[in-house]
């Protein structure tokens, strides 16, 4: 059974994210991050874990088991679609097993120690084994090839790949190489030419780009230099006077005509500086996202759907250069992604932007504590009701995917008493099962999994703001109070006590605006919008 590559690329491609997001130029470079291997119907194969490996398996081909701890899944490739198809087994008694059935683009996760992974093959098959920071760097390199201003510059690509390979550069991310290709000036130079000398004071930076070179050094108790190396295309040298601030070591000079890379002392030391972005493990980042600081995450929505952190604002990494003006510079950010590869290129283009930024080690793989699965989420209401429409008001502020149910309450369905225990909107459904009632305690869930903050970080300020929702109740009693009531002068007794508890909440209200807290919108916003969009009908 052989393998055609460049069919099972096109398949990935079509199939999975993120291959479905490379060029077809990109696509054609991943063979050094690819590993396909073929597995016989009946064969089954164990691979072991590893502690630091982010990487991942496909299927291409044929039908397979895979088994990890206590999860099992089938997935085969549909012969119909020939798109990947996957069952889920979800545990039990052998009468009680369920099998979802539903097309996917997810690939399996390498194990990590200590679990192990079985894969088993109904029927032949094809795997393929993916170096994820590899596909990272590709990603990368493929987002700055649509930048077309980039590759404006002269020989844009052949630079990028010069300062790639070099070991002063190679740690840097995707971002900062960018920068290091715009700063680099081109010298063309003749056979013969001395680029710098032994003892001079080091002011540049070189890496040669076409030609040959001699280094000569002089050593403490020679009569002269001797020749101790040479160098060609991709050769960096330079650096170490620049680094240590002392003068050259050597003779570095031309043996035919050439061009070389040059950056100055400056721009040596601004993007050296560049690479060192603050990192905290998981355990000091949940402390400072605990204290207020917004978790970030760069990841593609289709990783961010399988498990991200409550709380977390998602911006995957190619869209952050067009999307960062949605976040605020007067906050503290923690960058996330996979394993931090991509995390440590959007805190470069942050910082570059002069936002705060710190990136969390080992990113999402290595994140002990609370994620959550991107969740279905269903409010069910009456059209016309004030306590359900503070919900979807918070829904809609936060931006939630969500679904509407609308109900009749003179025509209840047949379910309705099964969801609501109480037999009252609004009804929060989640993910099809469980539900939650009462407005106030639906509207703090949403907060929970939400990217904004709809409460105050400081503690006092977060539970003065529960009062004032719970205020709130009493405001919209005396509207409903007004609407019920049956003879003028109950209407003006309502009425009265209602217009003294405005002015009692005219009075908390900061004076700074828009909203209720000032500048930031709150649950206490989403509690009363009902109860003002009535006013206009009352007065």
């Amino acid at each position: 059974m052989g393998i055609d590559t460049s069919e099972m690329k096109s398949f990935l491609k079509d199939n999975y994210c993120p291959f479905s997001r490379l060029s077809e130029a990109a696509l054609k470079k991943t063979g050094e991050v690819l590993r396909f291997f073929e597995l016989r119907q009946g064969e089954k194969i164990v691979i072991g874990g590893a502690s630091n490996l982010e990487d991942y398996l496909y299927l291409v081909k044929g039908r397979i088991e895979v088994e990890k701890g206590s999860e099992i899944n089938q997935m085969s490739i549909n012969q119909m679609t020939k798109r990947p198809f996957i069952v889920e087994v979800e545990q039990g008694s052998d009468v009680n097993k369920r099998y979802v059935n539903k097309m996917t683009d997810r690939p399996f996760l390498f194990p990590r120690l200590p679990e192990t992974l079985s894969i088993s093959a109904f029927e032949d098959a094809i795997v393929c084994h993916v170096d994820n920071e590899g596909l990272d760097n590709l990603l990368s390199f493929d987002e700055l090839s649509s930048n077309a201003a980039f590759f404006e510059i002269e020989n844009a690509e052949e630079i990028l790949q010069a300062i790639r390979n070099t070991a002063t550069f190679r740690s840097l991310p995707m971002a900062a190489l960018e920068e290091a290709v715009r700063r680099m000036r081109q010298a063309h130079v003749t056979s013969g030419t001395d680029v710098i000398r032994q003892a001079e004071k080091g002011e540049s930076f070189y890496i040669i780009l076409a030609g040959q070179a001699e280094v000569w050094r002089q050593g403490k108790y020679d009569d002269e230099q001797k020749r101790v190396s040479t160098m060609g295309p991709g050769d960096a040298f330079g650096e170490e006077a620049l680094v240590l601030g002392g003068n050259r070591n050597a003779t570095v000079r031309m043996v035919s005509d050439g061009t070389l890379l040059t950056m100055n002392q400056q721009d040596f030391n601004e993007l050296i500086s560049m690479s060192m972005i603050q990192s905290v493990n998981a355990e000091v980042a949940k402390a400072m996202i605990d204290s207020g600081d917004q978790l970030l995450d760069v990841r593609y929505e289709e990783e961010y759907e399988e498990r991200f952190v409550p709380g977390s604002i998602l911006i995957p990494l190619p869209e952050l250069r067009k999307r960062y003006t949605e976040l605020d510079k007067k906050k503290r950010y923690l960058v996330t992604c996979a394993a931090g590869k991509r995390a440590a290129v959007a805190a470069l283009l942050l910082k570059q932007r002069h936002f705060e930024v710190t990136t969390i080690e080992g990113g999402m793989r290595d994140w002990p504590f609370e994620t959550q699965k991107n969740m279905e989420i269903e409010l069910i209401l009456f059209d016309f009701c004030p306590y359900a429409q503070r919900a979807l008001i918070t829904m809609l502020y936060n931006g939630n995917p969500h679904t509407l149910t609308v109900i009749d309450p003179e025509n209840l369905p047949p379910w309705f008493d099964q969801v609501s225990p109480l037999g009252k909107v609004p009804i929060l459904r989640v993910d099809g099962k469980d539900t939650i009632f009462e407005s106030s305690v639906i509207n703090d869930y949403l907060n929970q999994i939400s990217s904004h903050r709809l409460l105050p970080k400081n503690p006092l300020r977060k539970t003065q703001c529960r009062s004032w929702i719970e205020f709130g109740s009493a405001c919209l009693s005396n509207v409903t109070g007004m609407i019920k009531a049956a003879t003028a002068e109950k209407f003006y007794e309502v009425r009265d006590d209602f217009m003294k508890n405005l002015r009692i909440l005219e009075a908390q209200v900061d004076k700074q605006g828009p909203y209720f807290n000032g500048e930031q919108f709150t649950l206490v916003d989403s509690t009363y919008a009902p109860l003002f969009l009535r006013m206009k009908h009352l007065f």
